[in-house]
Parts: C-alpha cells; sequence; structure tokens
C-alpha cells in the first residue's frame, strides 16, 4: 500500500522536505512502471456506533476517482471482542453496516468497484 501524494502530503504526515521529495521520486518511478498507488484512505469511525449505514453511505458516496482505501473494522459481537476493544460496538456496527442489504445495493447502483489488495496484487 503507497500512497500517491504531493509533497505537502508527505510533509504534513511529518516528513522532512528531502523525504519528502524522495518519497515523490519513488511513487513517481512506481507510478511509471504500472504499479499502482494508493490516491485516496476513507474510513469508518470507532467512536459512533449509531447511524453506521448513514454514514457508510455518506462516505462512499464522496468517494473521488481512483484507488481508495478504506478501512473498516468489522467484528462479531462475542465476549471476546467485547473483552478486547473499548470500541467494540462501532465494530459491531462496521460489520452490521457492510452486511446490510442496504449498503451492498448502495454500494452497487453507485458504480463503485469494490478491490481487494490480491486483484491489485494480480495487476503487477
Amino acid at each position: 500500500m503507497i500512497l500517491r501524494g504531493k509533497i505537502d502530503l508527505f510533509e504534513g504526515m511529518g516528513a522532512s522536505p528531502e523525504d519528502a521529495q524522495g518519497y515523490m521520486e519513488i511513487t513517481t518511478m512506481l507510478e511509471e512502471q504500472g504499479i499502482p498507488l494508493i490516491d485516496h484512505i476513507r474510513f469508518m469511525p470507532l467512536d459512533q456506533p449509531e447511524e453506521q449505514i448513514d454514514f457508510a453511505k455518506k462516505v462512499l458516496g464522496e468517494l473521488l476517482p481512483g484507488i481508495t482505501h478504506f478501512i473498516l473494522h468489522p467484528s462479531i459481537d462475542s465476549p471476546e471482542i467485547r473483552a478486547i476493544a473499548d470500541d467494540w460496538q462501532s465494530r459491531v456496527s462496521n460489520y452490521k453496516a457492510f452486511l446490510s442489504k442496504e449498503v451492498k445495493d448502495y454500494i452497487k447502483d453507485s458504480g463503485i468497484q469494490v478491490v481487494g489488495y490480491r486483484h491489485l496484487r494480480d495487476l503487477l
């Protein structure tokens, strides 16, 4: 997972100007070789277990063209997840939202193409 970006993005993530420039040179080289790079990163929140379906549809509806690394933390409600994660309710809500017919239909109807890293790997 390599993020495509501009120098100010890398500097904003804490890279020195020299390191940011080096990163830009590497990503340019990889892109010229046809290596798929990540254009955007989006995520489902872990601090608001309510309204996850609506939030998912909002975030998915705002996706820009390109490859987006979409982060969620789906978990089945169990004694184990409750014991190890203070944010277990949001994780369970992530799971339920992305199993829901409403979110599945939204993705299908929006034209979003869901791919995994295996697919990206196979492009290499």
